[in-house]
């Protein structure tokens, strides 16, 4: 067992729960809420652990409901007015179409359990930046419900398979590593950790997204400078050449006005796998014997590891990190 699932334990007690919340938010919930919170936690938890015993023709389904199960407990802890009951049931996300090309996947924003959760987390990124625990965060803007995500998009938000990025599409993955985010009244400077490539920046930040972006060389230091506002898409690379070390990255808008967090970005990518999986079995079961369509198994192989070890450690993050890593 990981150590955040160890962290997790500690929530699925209700006189820890109770404790937690009154020393980190100042009030004591009612036993009947930290009842639901641990429910949530220890249901969490079983899904995940029977998604790791099961065979990968379920194992997306069982992963995503254990997601939805940690986000709800997450919700209810964070949203002090949450209950078990008024949390939405719906999962917050739809299919807009699929021609059986996973690339071509896109979802749209409904009310629901997804929006509930960017709401709860302020839609906050809590990130490791050339460390081994959180120092670092971003906040964007909430999300309107009809905004769309694509797959492909999703995909570039994981640095960790961009190898299998690689192999799925045929390119290297469009990701650049960064050091730096200095802002001023009027920009925001980022300083880049390897020479520009024009065509991967030119896809990180489309003109119509980006509209006034400047890229320089100065002593072969790289940056790019964006007017406040425009918010680039930041990620985690989790595992840098001294494994425990996390990166961050820049990747290409999710679209136009659409940022998303890193927990709700595993939220959305573990929902579209779920839903292949359950809705489109024969595709599904194509993919992982080899049949057809192929070429992305390397990649979700890699992306169903990466969401049962990084998950539940995003969570533990919300819990237990300080609220000064939070930029308001």
């Amino acid at each position: 067992m990981k150590e955040h699932w160890y962290l997790l334990r500690e929530f699925e007690s209700s006189d820890l729960v109770i404790e937690h919340i009154k020393n980190r938010y100042g009030y004591s919930p009612s036993k009947e809420k930290a009842y639901e919170i641990t429910s949530s936690f220890t249901q969490g938890r079983e899904f995940f652990e029977s998604a790791h015993k099961s065979d990968i023709s379920v194992m997306p389904i069982l992963q995503y409901y254990g997601i939805l199960a940690l986000s709800r407990g997450l919700i209810l802890v964070l949203n002090k007015s949450a209950r078990e009951n008024s949390i939405k049931p719906s999962h917050g996300l739809a299919f807009v179409g699929w021609d059986k090309k996973f690339a071509d996947i896109s979802i749209k924003i409904t009310k629901g359990t997804f929006l509930e959760l960017i709401d709860a987390t302020d839609n906050v990124s809590l990130f490791r930046c050339g460390s081994s625990g959180v120092n670092w965060s971003v906040s964007y803007p909430i999300p309107n419900t009809g905004e769309c995500i694509s797959m492909k998009k999703l995909a570039f938000c994981y640095p960790d398979l961009a190898d299998q990025i690689k192999v799925w599409f045929g390119d290297v993955a469009p990701i650049v590593r960064f050091s730096t985010l200095k802002t001023t009244d009027d920009t925001i400077d980022l300083s880049l950790d390897s020479q520009i490539d024009n065509e991967i920046m030119k896809t990180i930040f489309p003109i119509d997204v980006f509209d006034d972006a400047k890229l320089l060389s100065v002593d072969d230091k790289h940056h790019v400078i964006l007017k406040v506002g425009e918010y680039p898409n930041i990620t985690q690379k989790w595992v840098s050449c001294f494994q425990t070390i996390g990166d961050v990255y820049l990747c290409p808008p999710i679209c136009k006005d659409l940022r998303l967090n890193l927990v709700s970005t595993l939220f959305a990518t573990s929902y579209i796998l779920c839903m292949i999986s359950r809705y489109h079995p024969s595709a599904w079961q194509k993919v992982h014997r080899g049949i057809s369509n192929d070429r992305i198994l390397p990649f979700v192989i890699k992306l169903l590891d990466l969401i049962t070890d990084r998950y539940p450690q995003i969570i533990v993050d919300f819990l237990k990190s300080s609220d000064s890593f939070k930029q308001q």
